[in-house]
C-alpha cells in the first residue's frame, strides 16, 4: 500500500484508521445479519467523523457523516473548485 504524504499532524493516525476501517468492512461483508451490518456502518461513519475532526476538516458535533460535508466544502480554498456542485462533481 502506497502512503500518501499528508501535511497535517494526523498522518500518524492514517494507517491505524485505515486498518480499523478495513477490519470493520471485512466483518460487515462476512456477516449476514443486517442489524450487525447497520452497527458496523455506524461505527465506520463515527471513525471517519473522528478523523475529520482530528484533521481539523470539520468542527461539527453531528453524529451524521453527511452533516460534515458542507463544513468541509466551505474550507476549499480554490474558489472555482469550491463553487462546483458537490453532487455533480
Amino acid at each position: 500500500m502506497t502512503e500518501i504524504p499528508r501535511k497535517s499532524t494526523g498522518c500518524q493516525r492514517a494507517t491505524f484508521c485505515e486498518g480499523v476501517i478495513f477490519e470493520k468492512i471485512s466483518a460487515m461483508v462476512r456477516s449476514s445479519d443486517y442489524e450487525q451490518k447497520r452497527i458496523v456502518i455506524d461505527e465506520i461513519c463515527a471513525a471517519v467523523i473522528r478523523e475529520l475532526q482530528a484533521e481539523g476538516l470539520s468542527d461539527s458535533t453531528s453524529k451524521f457523516l453527511l452533516d460534515h460535508g458542507p463544513i468541509m466544502h466551505e474550507k476549499i480554498v480554490d474558489r472555482t473548485l469550491r463553487n462546483l456542485d458537490v453532487w455533480i462533481g
